[in-house]
């Protein structure tokens, strides 16, 4: 077997990325960035959400929604990004590098990096009110308006049912002379359809609203007719390129009524249909409060009394996958009176509602309420975003406003650029590129305790790259609390592996990720080319490493079990629990780690001992062997990555982050990084307890 040659592997890799994965792409709605000089006119570039095919060949049929095809993932294109900081890759592809750093700029105004960039679409698959259909760019909205439910799943991810919104469960309550009423909005529907507007649709019920009429003459055992005493109209309005749902509830009594204390909802129902227990915030005014929910099952408690301008719902713990949170913000909040939650029998929230209220309604009066509500991915609550989001203005159009899948990869990609950037670079462009980093840095720090063990690596890096510009030296009390919770995520003992979070309603995480244990690798390698000082860092390296063992995995499609490094551990029931290098991230992240590592070693910083290097070093091996399998040679167009090991060929290619892990384990960029070193000798980073001269650490023997 020939041995790589980095730098024309990385040639075809990069040939293959430009011919047959970039586009050019106009983000319609988003700001670009003012970069000086170094700003490219026309379109920007961008990652294709899948290979392109050669020119005369057919592209598979698309199962997305859609806008899927035309999106623009931040994660994918950050991930490339960071590859290319690297000098080298940078003066093979000078126009790549530029316009894939305009592209993540601009999907990351604000402070917020967005999900992806998507264009305006919305597509009326269905327009039976009884069984209607609407897709957008990121959500499919289905139901029975004859019953006055409409649910709302997201199109992105894998998501089951049971986190979809259902807005339903709706009552209107009020005082007719002596007698208080409540009534049910979906058994009174008289009329419901969809109406097309001039950029999207809204979907409408209206209730006629009746009480029972007073006795008649003939005896008080006998009722009188119904009295009609108004209608009820709810409207949802969706708009192309818009992710929020408009809601306005109109209630207008009848003429020669007078209703007092009166009260219309805002409801989500079945939210117990979740795998995850939700909670509620809410508040007003940016001062939000996590509310308790009833101890018992099948009970309702009152949560909330008064004006409130945000209602969040959410999951608990750390993120799952298909996990969401929903957001509603009254555009009155005076006129909230309360909010409710009914749980289910396991103590569950199942039913929420918000009352608006009003306190008396003439005959032939209208009382109007009107919310926006938004639905994102994962479990943590995501205010900011969200009211950025639902903001009058759009200035979140024309991107997905759910949090990135790996929402530190942009602030990554863009600290390397910044510190990798080639010495004609500009003051002005660097301080441009600078401002972006701090303003994403807030909230991400603010974050981190229950970021994904891959995210937090992420932070660590970024940080440690932030540190090395000049003037970095006041960064560096920043990587304290990241490197504790990291350090913090890896088993006691001899198993030394990184947990891939922190573990849902404090409980250890169990989900084993042969990625996050690359990520918290390579994140510590890192640390210890700035500051090998940290406690405990060398012992952290040397169990990490003992960890990786070599072994077979059976995958799906394959004749014969894969060889290839695995880690694992024993499951409190008995049986183990394994993660392999079976994806072209695992494999690139794991290389690139045991790559920076062996730095370490060679400049000296940590003292390894020979067996936790020779026990490296034969990860190293096993791990091109696997890379040498996730590559697809397309001959005269390069090489394109596989997204994994898989047996289907064609169903494991990848696809723009492939590329980058590949590129990154091949090239990686730590000795470029390592060779930026801080203004002043490094005596300890701010956070260890102790410091001491810069220099060789001895690290604890008996792991390897």
């Amino acid at each position: 077997m020939r041995r790589f040659q980095p730098q024309a592997e990385c040639d075809r890799l990069l040939h293959f990325l430009r011919q047959r994965m970039i586009r050019d792409v106009t983000l319609d709605g988003v700001a670009r960035p003012s970069l000086g000089p170094a700003s490219m006119p026309g379109p920007m570039l961008a990652l294709a959400s899948a290979p392109v095919p050669p020119a005369g060949a057919a592209r598979m049929p698309a199962k997305s929604p859609p806008a899927a095809a035309e999106s623009v993932w931040t994660v994918d294109n950050a991930r490339v990004l960071e590859a290319l900081a690297h000098p080298v890759l940078r003066a093979t592809a000078p126009e790549l590098a530029q316009g894939l750093r305009e592209t993540v700029l601009a999907l990351g105004t604000d402070g917020m990096a967005a999900r992806r960039w998507l264009p305006p679409v919305l597509e009326v698959r269905s327009d039976d009110p009884r069984a209607f259909e609407v897709v957008t760019g990121t959500s499919r909205f289905t139901g029975d308006l004859s019953r006055g439910l409409v649910i709302e799943s997201l199109c992105d991810g894998d998501a089951p049912d049971a986190e979809a919104a259902r807005h339903t469960g709706n009552l209107v309550e009020f005082r007719l002379g002596r007698r208080a009423h409540c009534l049910d909005v979906e058994d009174s529907i008289a009329d419901c359809g969809l109406r097309r507007t001039a950029d999207g649709v809204v979907l409408f019920h209206e209730s006629r609203l009746a009480v029972p009429g007073s006795p008649g003459l003939r005896g008080l055992l006998r009722r009188g007719r119904p009295r009609p005493v108004g209608t009820l109209r709810y409207e949802y309005a969706l708009r192309a390129g818009d992710p929020v749902l408009r809601l306005t509830v109109t209630l207008r009594a009848e003429p020669g009524i007078q209703l007092r204390a009166v009260r219309v909802t805002t409801a989500w129902d079945e939210l117990s249909l979740s795998p995850l227990r939700r909670g509620v915030l809410g508040g007003r005014d940016g001062a939000l409060s996590r509310h308790a929910l009833p101890a018992g099952g099948g009970a309702a408690l009152r949560l909330h009394d008064g004006p409130l301008d945000h209602l969040a719902v959410a999951g608990h713990g750390d993120a799952a996958d298909g996990a969401h949170a929903l957001h509603a913000r009254p555009r009155t909040p005076a006129t909230v009176a309360s909010v409710t939650a009914h749980t289910d029998g396991a103590g569950r929230l199942h039913w929420l509602l918000v009352r608006h209220g009003v306190t008396s309604l003439a005959g032939g009066e209208s009382f109007v309420v009107r919310e926006d509500r938004l639905q994102l991915t994962g479990t943590a609550e995501g205010v900011a975003q969200a009211v950025r989001t639902m903001a009058p203005d759009g200035t979140m159009a024309g991107r997905d406003p759910s949090p990135p899948e790996e929402p530190v990869a942009a602030l990554l990609a863009v600290a390397a650029t910044l510190l990798l950037a080639p010495p004609e670079t500009g003051a002005e462009e660097r301080a441009t590129l600078l401002s972006w980093c701090q303003a994403h840095l807030g909230p991400l720090l603010e974050q981190a305790p229950g970021l994904p063990t891959r995210s937090l690596c992420d932070l660590v890096l970024a940080l440690d790259a932030l540190a090395r510009l000049p003037g970095g030296e006041s960064r560096r009390d920043l990587l304290r609390e990241p490197v504790r919770t990291l350090l913090a995520r890896q088993a006691d003992g001899e198993e030394g592996i990184f947990a891939e979070g922190p573990g849902q309603d404090g409980q250890e995480a169990g989900t084993l990720s042969m990625a996050s244990h690359a990520s918290g690798l390579l994140a510590l390698s890192r640390l210890a080319l700035l500051d090998p000082s940290w406690p405990g860092l060398g012992d952290a390296l040397a169990r990490g490493v003992a960890a990786l063992r070599l072994g077979a995995m059976d995958l799906p499609g394959r004749t014969a079990p894969l060889e290839t490094i695995l880690i694992r551990r024993r499951c409190s029931d008995g049986p183990w629990q394994r993660s392999g290098v079976v994806s072209a991230e695992e494999c690139g992240l794991l290389l690139r780690a045991l790559t920076a590592l062996d730095l370490v070693a060679e400049e000296g910083r940590l003292e390894l001992s020979e067996a936790l290097r020779e026990r490296a070093g034969v990860m190293i091996g096993q791990g091109q062997r696997v890379l040498r399998g996730l590559l697809w040679d397309h001959g005269p167009d390069g090489l394109e990555a596989k997204g994994s090991a898989l047996g289907n060929a064609r169903a494991g290619l990848g696809h723009g982050r492939a590329q980058a892990a590949l590129l990154l384990a091949l090239l990686p960029p730590e000795p470029e990084i390592a060779a930026r070193r801080p203004e002043r000798a490094v005596t300890g980073v701010s956070g260890p307890e102790q410091n001491s001269e810069a220099g060789t650490v001895p690290v604890a023997a008996g792991y390897c």
